[in-house]
């Protein structure tokens, strides 16, 4: 039964404090913590991201942020250990397994959030006194 195992999975990332991306191709990929957290909109955010992994036993993957076309980090068969990453951004960025043959077998947002949106008050309101 599929969807026990899917949900096994679910609520071990739940547990662990990582959600994990999974498709159909078996790869697997999570990010603790996946969101990152400045002061104010438009702050860049700074954050060390730990990378989880898995991957089908045969073949070689690469871990790349969307956009960029040199890869994070590549290994061979179904895994390697965690990758320590420092993320700085201003926005929320994609993270993507892809196979050698430059397949994508699995994505993850890591997501940026703000406490404040904005420095000013806003102007918009009436005020009698």
């Amino acid at each position: 039964m599929p969807f026990k195992g899917v949900l096994a999975t679910l609520l071990l990332g739940l547990l662990s404090g990582a959600l994990w991306a999974q498709e159909e191709s078996g790869a697997q990929l999570a990010a603790k913590p996946n969101k990152c957290i400045a002061l104010r909109k438009g702050q860049a955010c700074y954050q060390t991201v730990n990378f989880y992994w898995r991957t089908p036993a045969e073949g070689d993957y690469c871990l790349y942020a969307e956009g960029q076309s040199a890869p994070l980090h590549c290994w061979q068969g179904a895994g390697a250990p965690p990758l320590r990453y420092e993320f700085v951004g201003q926005q929320s960025q994609t993270f993507v397994i892809r196979s050698a043959q430059g397949v994508r077998l699995t994505q993850l947002d890591l997501v940026v959030a703000w406490v404040y949106t904005s420095g000013r008050r806003d102007s918009g309101g009436w005020r009698l006194f």
